[in-house]
């Protein structure tokens, strides 16, 4: 009998794990379970609290692995948060700087990492060798879905790109002596972007779950891109916190190697 491996994907807490096998994960099934599950949740008990968005002793610190949504992509989103601002100004909308797709947590989040304690350039190096000939990553965003405590945009791999490097971060990074943490959380394999954190009851719980529903299938566009940043980052990517350490940037494939 094949092996089956069993990850754990979260969103950060109070968010409760889903359980995904890694062989067969669908992400349309995945990003439909998830909202499923998270609808329920907020129809029967409310949604979840993020009671550290605003904490001034939340020194959860790490460095991550991101690509950034393009310009058109960011204005579409902007106009779906701005109606549910409408509706309920007081959640956590995160600025079009802050978005982002995790490409790989290095060095997840967690109080007492400092910059000191690690070596950059080994990093830099390392991540640098992840990185060969290759397409640009094609992520098409189209759709949302919930968490209990989040709203997030819907993101789809259209080609290997994001996948190959990632499982490429994942194997030289376990091999090597470099503080990392890749994994221990969970295995990534969404391309997610979180855009609402909830930081208070629902004002208008059901015109909001309405309004969303609305979007469960909005096309926000297709991102091409062949840039990766490593961030110094909280647990939010608040931009007051974030540095960029490093910008990457995907060789090209020769045209023997299109061939």
């Amino acid at each position: 009998m094949p092996s089956i491996t069993v990850t754990w994907l979260t969103i950060p807490p109070p968010q409760k794990p889903v359980l995904i096998n890694s062989e067969q994960m669908d992400l349309h099934q995945h990003y439909q379970q998830l909202y499923q599950n998270s609808l329920q949740h907020i129809n029967n008990n409310g949604n979840d609290i993020d009671t550290l968005m605003n904490a001034p002793d939340d020194l959860r610190r790490g460095i991550t692995l991101v690509v950034r949504p393009d310009a058109a992509i960011l204005q579409n989103i902007q106009h779906m948060t701005d109606g549910l601002k409408a509706l309920d100004p007081h959640q956590y909308y995160h600025p079009a700087d802050d978005l982002h797709v995790t490409v790989m947590s290095i060095i997840t989040c967690y109080s007492g990492f400092d910059l000191s304690m690690i070596h950059l350039p080994d990093y830099v190096s390392m991540i640098e060798s992840c990185l060969l000939p290759s397409p640009d990553i094609c992520i098409r965003f189209k759709g949302i879905t919930l968490s209990p405590s989040c709203i997030l945009v819907q993101g789809f791999m259209e080609n290997d790109t994001l996948t190959d490097i990632r499982q490429r971060l994942r194997t030289r990074f376990k091999r090597s002596s470099l503080q990392q943490t890749i994994d221990q959380r969970y295995t990534i394999q969404t391309a997610h972007s979180t855009i609402v954190r909830f930081r208070q009851p629902l004002a208008n719980q059901s015109k909001i779950l309405a309004y969303l529903e609305q979007y469960r299938e909005h096309d926000f566009g297709c991102l091409h891109t062949r840039d990766i940043s490593l961030l110094y980052n909280d647990w939010y990517h608040k931009q007051e916190i974030v540095q960029t350490l490093h910008r990457f940037r995907i060789p090209t494939p020769t045209a023997n190697a299109r061939q």
